[in-house]
């Protein structure tokens, strides 16, 4: 009997959105997951528990070996070269993969990325979807070069966005047509059935690494901006702003033509529900968390803080 052979296949991912591609590829008989390789656990939570990434969760319920170093280099690269792969899959790893490794694996370094590129190359491409309002996003698999989401693009799948979603529930929903893309799209790929078409340069954009002070409200701008920017921020770090020198963490808030002639910020109460006036319009804050304090519905916040109507938000 003649045995098929398996692609010896290296996966490189961290987060949650990457665990359906790895489960994907462990349970297509084509490949031979042989490693994967995460970021290294890290604290998590209130309490900084130092936690696993969930690939390395996985991976390790799989009995499947799992390298984590800090950085790409040195002895890291040695250790995977060694393991003699023919394939890499890479799916929200967290670092650049430098090129010595690239050519390691004949058969290419393959990414799974949640944008149509070459729109939103980089760190954070589905909060930028949000943030910018996007009518469609989607997942795109294309062979790594040396450069940030530079390479040929080998397909793209297209979603449509309703409008309310959060990065949150925009990776949950993306997730798994990645994983299908493993089924499909890479073994056309592998088979010479589909071909990497370079990107078109000059339409690139790029998204940095969303920090803390990305998610500070700025009251002077529409309503419309500014839920977006909840919605975006939801699922990477709270939206957040301030109240008498607290800062008010924003969790979920509606947009809403609603004219008023307060002042930017200030917090006011529209038909027994709060809402926050803004450049144009105003925001209902549907749910918000205090510091120091338990996240509430507005409506509770309202009746537990009617004093503080017509503070304004910093």
């Amino acid at each position: 009997m003649n045995m098929v052979h398996k692609i010896r296949t290296i996966f490189f991912g961290t987060p949650a959105f990457a665990v359906p591609a790895l489960k994907a590829l462990v349970e297509n008989g084509r490949f031979d997951v042989i490693a994967v390789v995460s970021q290294p656990d890290r604290p998590a939570g209130r309490k900084k528990i130092v936690t696993p990434p969930p690939v390395k969760v996985f991976a390790e319920e799989r009995g499947i070996k799992v390298i984590q170093p800090e950085k790409l280099k040195g002895e890291a690269i040695d250790q995977i070269k060694e393991l003699a792969p023919e394939l890499a899959v890479v799916v929200a790893y967290g670092n650049l993969i430098p090129k010595v490794l690239i050519e390691a694996a004949p058969k290419g370094f393959i990414n799974i990325h949640p944008s149509l590129l070459p729109k939103y190359r980089g760190a954070s491409p589905i909060t930028a979807a949000i943030l910018d309002g996007d009518k469609e996003t989607g997942v795109c698999l294309m062979v790594l070069d040396d450069g940030m989401d530079h390479g040929p693009v080998i397909a793209c799948r297209k979603v449509a966005l309703s409008g309310d979603e959060t990065t949150a529930s925009l990776l949950k929903s993306l997730a798994p047509v990645g994983a299908q893309m493993i089924d499909k799209e890479l073994a056309e790929y592998l088979d010479g059935k589909l071909v990497a078409v370079p990107q078109d340069h000059d339409k690139a954009t790029f998204c940095k690494l969303i920090e803390a002070d990305d998610a500070r409200i700025d009251w002077a701008k529409t309503a419309v901006e500014i839920e977006r920017l909840v919605r975006a921020m939801d699922g990477v770090t709270p939206a957040w702003t301030t109240l008498d020198g607290k800062t008010l963490l924003i969790r979920r808030g509606r947009a809403s033509d609603e004219k008023n002639d307060q002042t930017p910020g200030t917090l006011i109460e529209i038909k027994n529900n709060l809402a926050v006036a803004t450049g144009e319009g105003c925001l209902f804050l549907d749910e918000l968390q205090l510091s120091g304090g338990k996240a509430m519905s507005g409506q509770a916040f309202l009746n537990g803080h009617k004093d503080l109507m017509g503070k304004v938000l910093v």
